[in-house]
């Protein structure tokens, strides 16, 4: 894909070239530049979140940004403010819509585009499948993918959102689910909190459960064996499908049949939803689930294996050298970033906070030439284009100072002319 785009003198081009693409991705999908640390590839610059039904917390007030655009277009307001938006998008150098988006951005795209799924339970058709708290919880508990209810569910969902998407050739993956809790709050064994929790389940409720007794009982064979090992007194496998709760101070044997636990649960799950939505959809991405912190490493060898991107959300003044990305050798695209400051009058001034508008424009900066720098990142979506409502977000009423455009739809210019400066140099940094 190559496209021009004119701002008074400055020309930006934006060429995608067929470099290391999965065997298993079509060669109509948007961007055929993702590879590894051989520094092929780049160039996803990404900003999410483009919506003018954005409603407040309480759901009982306008929503301000929608009567904001409707009085600034006029009464065909909708085409107008799309218009204006690919315009600026072109405009500021970004080449990519990112998840959140309105369906008019991912029917009639313009940009290519990516699109989020979510499998958690009771979201859209899917069903009430066995979850496993770690205590983390962030969006949702983690699912239960040796849960039969979940993978038919998974199908059915993501039959339903990926619908005529396998041969559109603007689309470039998808992400499936924001945020996991792949971790536990705290303590030592916060990077086992899942299979320690699945043991804590018993397997009558648990599919979880059951399947990992089972694997138990291929590694020990006899019960003797396995308490032998644990330090337990379980007088048949049986009882082992009661909750059994992880001494604090387990055996080194148990430590490390419980990382062998946690292996399997990442593999059920990054293989339930890679095989979905490769039977559904084998010409775009799987651009992984959003880290939103380094997993576990068991977590890193499985996603590596059925991902063909793995996602980040990094919250912080630069990308970071991190090695889980070398570890991986697997293409790195930054899922959210953000910079807010307190001099706009909202009252969150972002996850990575500056102090006003100018420092903004500089730390995206800062930010963007950290990517393009690290051979292993293929790209980064802002989150997200507009400030959120003083009266809070639906989900949690989050009210950040966190858009390239205020809730009247006046660009923040010291973040545009960053944007605009930065961005114009991705290719001639990188290649």
């Amino acid at each position: 894909i190559e496209e021009t785009l004119t701002q008074g003198a400055n020309t930006f081009t934006y060429m995608f070239t067929n470099v290391n693409l999965p065997s298993n991705v079509g060669s109509n999908s948007a961007y055929l530049g993702f590879t590894a640390s051989d520094g092929g590839g780049a160039g996803v610059n990404a900003v999410s979140n483009f919506s003018y039904t954005e409603s407040s917390a309480a759901q009982q007030t306008t929503n301000f940004y929608t009567s904001n655009i409707s009085q600034k277009y006029g009464a065909n307001y909708v085409p107008q403010w799309i218009a204006q938006t690919y315009k600026r998008l072109k405009s500021w150098g970004f080449n990519t819509v990112g998840t959140w988006s309105d369906t008019t951005f991912t029917t009639d795209a313009q940009l290519p585009y990516i699109i989020g799924l979510y499998t958690y339970s009771g979201y859209g058709t899917l069903g009430n499948y066995n979850t496993i708290s770690t205590g983390a919880d962030i969006w949702s508990p983690m699912p239960d993918p040796f849960d039969p209810i979940y993978a038919a569910s998974v199908k059915g969902e993501f039959q339903i959102e990926m619908a005529g998407k396998s041969t559109d050739p603007m689309l470039i993956g998808y992400y499936v689910n924001n945020e996991l809790s792949w971790i536990g709050n705290s303590g030592p064994e916060q990077n086992y909190a899942i299979p320690i929790a699945i043991l804590a389940q018993t397997a009558l409720a648990s599919p979880a459960k059951t399947a990992f007794v089972a694997r138990l009982q291929s590694i020990y064979t006899t019960i003797t064996a396995l308490n032998s090992a644990w330090g337990t007194s379980f007088t048949t496998w049986s009882a082992l499908n009661t909750p059994y709760v992880v001494p604090a101070s387990p055996t080194i044997k148990q430590q490390a049949d419980i990382s062998t636990l946690m292996s399997y649960y990442a593999t059920q799950y990054f293989s339930v939803v890679s095989s979905t939505l490769k039977s559904i959809d084998p010409n775009h991405l799987y651009l992984g689930c959003k880290f939103d912190s380094t997993p576990p490493i068991e977590v890193l060898n499985s996603a590596k294996t059925y991902c063909d991107v793995l996602s980040y959300d990094i919250y912080n003044s630069t990308v970071g050298a991190s090695s889980a990305f070398a570890y991986t050798n697997k293409p790195v695209l930054i899922a959210e970033f953000q910079f807010g400051a307190n001099d706009s009058g909202l009252f969150f001034n972002s996850l990575w906070p500056e102090n006003n508008q100018l420092c903004r424009g500089l730390a995206f900066d800062t930010y963007a030439a950290s990517a393009f720098a690290n051979t292993n990142v293929v790209g980064y979506q802002w989150f997200e284009y507009g400030d959120e409502p003083i009266t809070g977000r639906t989900t949690d009423g989050e009210n950040g100072n966190i858009g390239f455009v205020t809730v009247t739809d006046t660009v923040y210019q010291n973040l545009v002319n960053a944007a605009r400066s930065i961005q114009s140099q991705l290719y001639a940094s990188r290649y």
